[in-house]
């Protein structure tokens, strides 16, 4: 349930779910709406509306976990209306279907979260509301202690720049650099962010990526990766790791693209394989309709990694993220075998096949053994998908 039409701006936030249970033989019908408290009050007179019943609140909140203000305020999600898919997938460069509804959701979500969070009473605070605390030495240092946290520990560059934000907003001054010639055991973790990366010596930085990256603090990390691809004299697997981690971090297919084929340039030099790139490709060009780069991939993946289950796995995952019936495809793939009816390219994620292009390619059914790589003498083909 939305507080607001599809068609309103901003978007309508969801604010709870509504479950109709008919009557039963031990139990007559009801209507539960489930959400976060504030919200439910909204969402049960919307409801009261159309459907007279009476609401009563669960005893105990039905033991239901319960969560801070802060965290209802980072939970909030609108209805998402994803616009068409360009015919022809997203031109190079641009941002994908799903990026932009994504991008909508986080710039609403911190909006909103800008707007009341200042004036939120907090358990934090002791029932104070971050604005209120900023008047006296003790309320500060937990605002502050507040801020740091959410702009050292962010998931994503909106969310670390979402916190860094509240610092001008509630006329905090800005963080100031910390200079240290050995960061991890000299500076507090929630502190790793403001360290000076400059004059840090390789072993130091590459320390300070790796533990902060594993420690959860995901903007110290993000600028460590950033300072070591900056250098000439990082080992090339710690110029790989570097990416990985931003290519995880990044908000949108464009940028996580480009770290992408860095990533493959840099594996091609250590000769190392590709198939998990493959796949990770291959899981971007479906959010974006990418349908000529999806038919490439496959066929790429069934020719070099058909025999290794690790990856084939993979990407039977990603196929079924994307709603591809990988049953339906190994039954129509059974059926054109036995001399079946063909309906020509198969679908991928809705979309209809490209031409030319053929059912082992687009929905990744193949036969060890069929096409290449050749047989080995005497092997028996057999109908295999990717998740077997």
């Amino acid at each position: 349930m939305y507080d607001a039409p599809a068609a309103s701006d901003p978007p309508g936030r969801l604010l709870a779910s509504v479950l109709v249970f008919g009557r039963q033989t031990d139990r007559e019908a009801e209507i539960v709406v489930q959400g976060f408290e504030p919200d439910v009050v909204a969402a049960g007179a919307i409801v009261a509306e159309v459907v007279p019943v009476a609401f009563e609140r669960l005893a105990d909140n039905a033991r239901l976990p319960v969560v801070t203000p802060t965290l209802w305020l980072l939970s909030t999600q609108f209805r998402a209306v994803p616009p068409q898919p360009p015919a022809g997938g997203t031109p190079a460069g641009q941002p994908g279907p799903i990026d932009l509804v994504l991008e909508r959701q986080r710039r609403e979500l911190w909006r909103r979260f800008e707007a009341l969070w200042p004036d939120t009473p907090l358990p934090e605070l002791l029932g104070k509301s971050p604005r209120e605390a900023l008047s006296d030495a003790d309320g500060r240092r937990r605002v502050e202690a507040l801020i740091v946290e959410g702009e050292a520990a962010g998931r994503g560059p909106a969310a670390s720049a979402g916190w860094g934000r509240m610092r001008a907003i509630l006329g905090l001054p800005p963080e100031t650099p910390v200079v240290a010639p050995h960061p991890v055991d000299e500076v507090p973790p929630m502190r790793w962010h403001r360290v000076e990366t400059a004059g840090l010596e390789s072993g130091e930085l590459r320390a300070l990526f790796l533990v902060a990256a594993d420690a959860g603090f995901d903007l110290a990390a993000e600028r460590a990766a950033q300072a070591l691809l900056a250098r000439q004299d990082p080992a090339p697997e710690d110029r790989y790791e570097a990416l990985a981690f931003l290519e995880e971090r990044a908000d949108g297919t464009v940028r996580k693209l480009e770290l992408l084929a860095e990533m493959r340039s840099i594996a091609a030099a250590m000769k190392a394989g590709d198939g998990m790139l493959d796949v990770l490709e291959l899981r971007l060009r479906l959010q974006r309709g990418d349908q000529a780069d999806v038919m490439r991939l496959l066929d790429h993946l069934r020719r070099e990694h058909g025999r290794d289950a690790r990856i084939m796995e993979a990407v039977a995952g990603v196929l079924m993220e994307a709603g591809i019936d990988l049953p339906g495809l190994a039954a129509a793939r059974a059926g054109g075998a036995s001399g079946g009816p063909s309906a020509g390219g198969p679908s991928v994620g809705g979309m209809p096949g490209a031409p030319g292009a053929t059912a082992p390619a687009a929905g990744g059914l193949w036969t060890p053994g069929g096409g290449q790589p050749a047989a080995p003498q005497g092997e028996k083909k057999t109908i295999w998908t990717p998740g077997d």
